[in-house]
């Protein structure tokens, strides 16, 4: 069966939770490093359809196996902006799912009014440098021992895409 893109409804909310838990606790993609509570899941979804922020999901068959969503700013002086977070469950990586996703997050948050949409990516995620890069993000700093997990530190790169 096809992989397929629709948005993450508040239904999906065990099926985001559970995602995002295993991806977390990879402890090298996401600043969170267990499974948030199931509550935080759902409060997060809300504000995200409540304000018609890009919140989508890939689904094999029934299965929901990856998230890209850009999440807006909660200041007028700030409502151009949104900032991306996306996760894949491992097996689903290095298809080009990934991309298919943040293009169409982009498509939506363009459509949505953003003119900014700015990320951050841990340093030593290369293949996800590579994709932001390859859709045309552009490094915009750098915050030197960002995260620390496990007693390591790890640097995060700002990067952005403006809608010119």
């Amino acid at each position: 069966m096809p992989i397929t893109i629709r948005p993450i409804t508040e239904a999906d909310a065990p099926a985001c939770n559970a995602v995002v838990g295993i991806v977390a606790c990879e402890k090298k993609y996401l600043t969170l490093t267990e499974r948030p509570p199931i509550d935080g899941t759902i409060a997060y979804l809300q504000k995200m359809i409540n304000n018609r922020f890009p919140l989508l999901g890939a689904f094999d068959g029934d299965a929901l196996v990856g998230w890209c969503d850009i999440a807006g700013g909660e200041r007028e002086s700030l409502a151009h902006a949104g900032t991306l977070g996306m996760g894949l469950l491992p097996a689903y990586r290095g298809q080009g799912l990934g991309d298919k996703l943040i293009r169409e997050a982009l498509v939506a948050g363009w459509a949505r009014g953003f003119t900014r949409i700015q990320l951050g990516v841990l340093a030593s995620n290369v293949r996800a440098l590579k994709l932001y890069r390859k859709l045309g993000f552009v490094e915009e700093g750098r915050q030197r021992n960002y995260l620390r997990i496990d007693g390591v530190y790890h640097d995060d790169i700002l990067m952005a895409l403006l809608l010119e």
